[in-house]
């Protein structure tokens, strides 16, 4: 797709007026072309497969499924907007890699700095960059505070060449890979995620994952066996890692705290 050309859309929302709104809505913005609306699951799936969208709006609660859901059954790697009526701390658990989202109902003003960051991004990886804006937003839009996440949530990632969404307690280890994290799950999957160490620091509970080395933050949860190694520092194995983790002597202190 030529730069310039108007990004293809699909709206997916089961809600056949609120539907019909965002694509009127969407008239206004000549960047994008909104190729065809979907209301659940395996409809918006058969039209993701015919249509090709490059940018889906995604409705999160689909009448008895989620855009959840969808996402599993589809081999997307464009561009997802969310849409949603989650309240702000539902909303912020995808604020770790969340590409945007727009809460209901849409305000026209709203969806135009959202449609104006997607069109002015590269087009290469840009789904990667483009992140929920932290500025108050007009209208009965609000700043969402600033939490740490729950062992409970979820958060929104591209791992590897997919788009998923990560329960945090299922998180085993993150590694520092210059200006991205090489995230490796309980589940033995792994992947490259755009998102610096410090960042995911500053958002994962701080009582059950711990920062072992400058290039290394692991779930507490997950470890086996720690043991004595040399200049005060720790050799420790996670369950199912066939690496062993070395402890720096700097951060040896803070796993003897965490562990009790």
């Amino acid at each position: 797709m030529n730069r310039l050309d108007p990004i293809p859309a699909l709206v997916v929302d089961d809600e056949r007026l609120a539907r019909l709104e965002l694509i009127r809505l969407l008239r206004c913005h000549p960047g994008v072309e909104v190729v065809g609306g979907a209301s659940g699951v395996a409809d918006a799936a058969e039209k993701i497969r015919i249509l090709k969208p490059h940018l889906l709006f995604l409705d999160i609660q689909l009448r008895g499924e989620t855009g959840f859901d969808l996402l599993d059954k589809v081999d997307f790697s464009g561009k997802i907007i969310f849409v949603t009526a989650w309240d702000q701390y539902a909303v912020q658990a995808f604020e770790v890699n969340a590409l945007d989202y727009l809460l209901k109902p849409v305000s026209p003003e709203r969806l135009a700095r959202s449609v104006e960051r997607l069109v002015s991004e590269p087009s290469e990886n840009s789904e990667q960059r483009l992140i929920p804006s932290r500025e108050p937003f007009s209208g009965q839009r609000q700043e969402f505070p600033v939490r740490r996440l729950g062992l409970s949530d979820v958060v929104f990632i591209r791992l590897g060449n997919k788009l998923r969404f990560q329960r945090v307690d299922e998180i085993l280890l993150l590694r520092a890979q210059g200006p991205y994290t090489e995230l490796f799950t309980t589940a033995g999957q792994s992947g490259l995620v755009h998102k610096l160490l410090k960042e995911w620091e500053a958002f994962l509970p701080e009582t059950q994952f711990l920062r072992v080395h400058r290039n290394t933050m692991i779930n507490l949860a997950q470890v086996g066996e720690v043991e004595p190694w040399s200049n005060h520092a720790y050799l420790i194995t996670l369950k199912g890692f066939p690496e062993t983790i070395i402890v720096s002597r700097r951060y040896a202190k803070r796993l003897r705290q965490g562990r009790g």
